[in-house]
């Protein structure tokens, strides 16, 4: 079996796109990680799980990046098998564990700005979870085997190469298919759709406030308005977050299905397959350039402003 045969060409293509698109978020994710501790921020529970988020997407990006060293695994196959297997492992974690830190820091700021209480105890619990539950659950695909090379990258695979002679062809592994979206797909779009729309009401929570539903046009109500207009905007960084991750997630999901539905290669998959890998890294992009901007943000509105400060430390102390 050769790489031309079976498509190796475009799966190289895919390949570098993947790693290359992704190493470039890497250095942004750790400006972000640095301005967090440079600024202090680290002390503060909502920053701690922002933290947490970029550094599994920084991970998420290295571990793209590294997949590179099986750019000749059509070649080899079995030499690149067990290697593949062990990326396939730790995307899947990786994606559960940033998956879950979304989700808890839309769960943290949710119950803060609706019902007034701060869940900052609860952070041993977010970060246990978000590690516990992503092992067991990228753990189940080696019951069945199906961890190998799904499209250009390591994953939980939806088909395999056959050859027969100079012919080479795709069969459809039903198991990984399944696997694919009941152990990812699904859960990620339904949680990160709940999450998108927490965070929405989170904003409108926010706004009402804003106005405060008074008539009073006095110094201390201006003040009042003024004060949670500066946190709504400071909050908006944050809620980007799981509707970022949602959009993101659509291409790669996109394509699993047209995948999982089409067995031949044709110009609409190799144009989906980019599409995805392009995805993947962009979200890894986002959260760090999401955290950047909002630090950027808070930092100006603090500068030179104690009563904002004072409204500040209300809606993200520790």
């Amino acid at each position: 079996m050769n790489s031309s045969s079976c498509g190796g060409n475009m799966y190289n293509t895919s390949l570098i796109v993947d790693s290359a698109t992704n190493g470039a978020s890497i250095p942004v994710c750790m400006v972000a990680a640095i301005m967090v501790f440079a600024y202090k921020l680290h002390r503060k529970t909502v920053y701690r799980l922002a933290l947490y988020q970029v550094l599994t997407a920084e991970a998420m990006a290295g571990i793209h990046v590294t997949q590179v060293v099986i750019i000749d695994y059509y070649a080899a196959p079995s030499k690149y098998e067990d290697v593949c297997k062990a990326f396939a492992y730790l995307t899947l974690f990786v994606e559960w564990a940033k998956l879950l830190l979304s989700t808890w820091v839309t769960l943290h700021l949710f119950v803060f700005a609706v019902f007034h209480k701060n869940l900052r105890r609860c952070e041993a619990v977010y970060v246990v979870t978000s590690l516990a539950i992503p092992a067991l659950i990228a753990s189940l695909p080696f019951a069945t085997s199906s961890y190998g090379l799904a499209g250009s990258w390591c994953w939980i695979k939806s088909k395999t190469d056959v050859s027969n002679g100079s012919a080479c062809y795709e069969e459809r592994v039903l198991v990984g298919t399944i696997e694919q979206f009941a152990l990812w797909y699904g859960p990620s779009l339904l949680l990160l759709f709940i999450s998108s729309v927490a965070m929405v009401l989170i904003m409108i929570v926010l706004g009402q406030r804003m106005c405060g539903g008074q008539l009073d046009t006095g110094k201390r109500h201006c003040r009042y308005k003024d004060q949670h207009w500066k946190a709504f905007k400071q909050l908006l960084p944050l809620a980007a977050y799981p509707i970022v991750y949602f959009i993101f997630t659509i291409p790669p999901f996109v394509y699993r299905v047209y995948r999982a539905c089409v067995l031949n290669r044709s110009i609409v998959h190799d144009g989906l397959e980019l599409t995805a890998a392009i995805s993947t890294s962009a979200w890894c992009l986002a959260a760090g350039l999401t955290l950047i901007v909002h630090i950027i943000m808070t930092r100006s509105f603090l500068f030179g402003r104690k009563h904002t400060y004072v409204m500040i430390k209300e809606n993200l102390s520790n």
